[in-house]
């Protein structure tokens, strides 16, 4: 599919009469060369782009994405089509997100570790997260202790300072070592002052 954006000249506002203007239907037959399996491509890269970046950049939701790409450009996206956008990067995106996660592994210096909740398909999962100064891996999973900490196989393999928050699940693993996150540690003094109405941690 090749579509044409003629835009109005307009300096200080957008402009209502921005059209798609569709000179030729077009699809493209991709073959991958392992699986063997054909893939019809319909829409340019900056269209999945701009699919891709609404929906996990800005965390606008697939129904509300589609509805905006079609008032701002005239084309109309299923939101299973952006599903598979999603998909597409995610999968070409697989062997940064391996050396991120390898960097991290295998940094001899201090890494943090934390999780959060949140919710997938209206279910309550945990956001983990491993960093350093250079690198930050992420990995969803629906449990928060040590069946996700060993799935997602950074910390079990760490050898340098681990530095989490008090959750006694990471003190489990052994082969590195460990030092309290200090932001953490200030969030339990102020909910001491806050909850309990005591003044010791501030003096």
């Amino acid at each position: 599919f090749c579509a044409f954006l003629y835009y109005n000249n307009c300096n200080t506002k957008i402009s209502t009469t921005r059209k798609v203007k569709v000179i030729e239907h077009r699809t493209e037959v991709k073959k991958f060369p392992k699986c063997r399996r054909k893939n019809t491509v319909q829409y340019g890269e900056k269209v999945k782009a701009i699919a891709v970046y609404l929906t996990q950049y800005q965390l606008i939701p697939y129904k509300r994405g589609s509805e905006l790409i079609d008032d701002m450009f005239g084309i109309k996206l299923s939101q299973g089509t952006i599903v598979n956008f999603n998909k597409c990067c995610h999968d070409a995106l697989r062997p940064i997100e391996n050396n991120i996660k390898n960097s991290i592994t295998n940094d001899a210096g201090a890494i943090h570790f934390d999780e959060t909740g949140i919710y997938i398909d209206k279910k309550r999962q945990w956001l983990h997260v491993a960093s350093n100064y250079k690198s930050i891996y992420y990995q969803a999973h629906e449990k928060r202790g040590q069946k996700a900490i060993d799935e997602i196989n950074i910390l079990p393999n760490f050898t340098g300072t681990a530095v989490p928050d008090c959750f006694k699940t990471y003190n489990k693993y052994s082969n590195c070592d460990h030092s309290l996150c200090n932001a953490h540690i200030l969030r339990e003094l102020n909910g001491v002052s806050e909850l309990e109405k005591q003044a010791w941690q501030n003096q």
